[in-house]
């Protein structure tokens, strides 16, 4: 009778660990075929992990009609911004969204996995549905106008500079740190809820250093409040030929970490099948053509790329910031 109740408990013990090994492995729910062919039912909320106005919510507000366009049930999107915590109340308001397709969200990649490696994170973009790649940007480091630093090595000789950054989680406050380490630079970080906000401190004068996106930097490039100092791409911006990339400067290293994907995340768990949904309105989205135009006429670098790539792009950003981690770790 001991051995038979004895027994009885271990095959209980392992089913419920069986049970909770299969619940971990299969992380997408069930949907009916009624639930498929309703969707979207109500208005699908695109939640945005930062402030309105910079670029990441601007390419937002852009992609967003188009994909309602190809949308079944003449579906609706409403535009979110959840600044705040480094990414922590965007992403994890998207990571607790019941999984039925009518949250999705943006994630900056790779710079939103600094939360993760710094083990600050209260979302885990690993386990995050990939719906598309809106754009992959490519960054610059600028001076202000206003700064008595006019140079690299203004810069490298410099007790402090004060650098602007939306946060260290972010490509621009992790490229930049990254930057500087390599070219021995001593930097203040100074944090704001969003890139236009550490755009303008730059322009007012307020620090020394930014280090963004090129179409969001190009418009005070060229108002003059803003001086170009290095491209972090591939290639010399067409528009300013005389402007050294950081490959150049001997640390093309870097562009593994300073580029900024924009990428359309969902809930985990989504369905396949709403899934498909989300992923068929991106793709013909980025296909059509008056969105093509209006995004050229934003400036915005027109490379997207679909789920697959874009679940690529995630993995790979997040072996690229794990390099960083002993650097992420000094400025906790």
């Amino acid at each position: 009778m001991k051995n038979s109740k004895l027994l009885s408990i271990i095959l209980g013990l392992v089913l419920l660990i069986l049970a909770a090994c299969n619940n971990n492995e299969s992380k997408t729910v069930a949907v009916s075929s009624e639930d498929v062919s309703a969707f979207p039912s109500k208005e699908i909320t695109f939640v945005v992990p930062y402030s309105p106005g910079g670029g990441f919510d601007t390419s937002v507000r852009l992609i967003a009609p188009y994909m309602e366009k190809y949308l079944p049930n003449d579906g609706t999107i409403i535009v979110k911004n959840a600044p705040g915590g480094e990414g922590n109340v965007g992403l994890s308001e998207i990571e607790r969204a019941k999984p039925d397709g009518h949250t999705i969200g943006l994630a900056n990649l790779p710079g939103h996995y600094a939360n993760q490696v710094m083990d600050t994170a209260k979302y885990d973009l690993l386990n995050m549905e990939y719906v598309g790649n809106i754009t992959t940007l490519d960054y610059i480091t600028t001076l202000s106008a206003k700064s008595k630093y006019k140079t690299i090595e203004d810069l490298q000789n410099a007790d402090v500079v004060n650098a602007g950054v939306v946060s260290v989680s972010s490509t621009d406050g992790l490229g930049l740190m990254a930057f500087a380490e390599e070219l021995g630079i001593n930097l203040n970080i100074i944090t704001h809820e969003g890139s236009s906000e550490a755009l303008l401190a730059a322009v007012r004068g307020d620090v020394d250093i930014v280090q963004f996106p090129y179409t969001s930097s190009v418009d005070y490039i060229e108002s003059g409040d803003l001086v170009p100092l290095v491209m972090h791409s591939k290639e010399r911006a067409t528009d300013y030929p005389d402007i050294p990339t950081v490959g150049e400067l001997g640390y093309g290293d870097l562009l593994n970490v300073t580029m900024g994907n924009r990428t359309i995340i969902a809930t985990p768990g989504t369905p396949n099948e709403i899934l498909t949904l989300l992923r068929e309105a991106f793709d013909k989205a980025v296909a059509d053509p008056d969105y093509m135009k209006q995004a050229e006429e934003a400036g915005l670098e027109f490379n997207s790329s679909n789920w697959e790539n874009a679940e690529k792009l995630s993995n790979d950003g997040y072996n690229a910031m794990m390099s960083f981690k002993d650097l992420m770790m000094q400025d906790k």
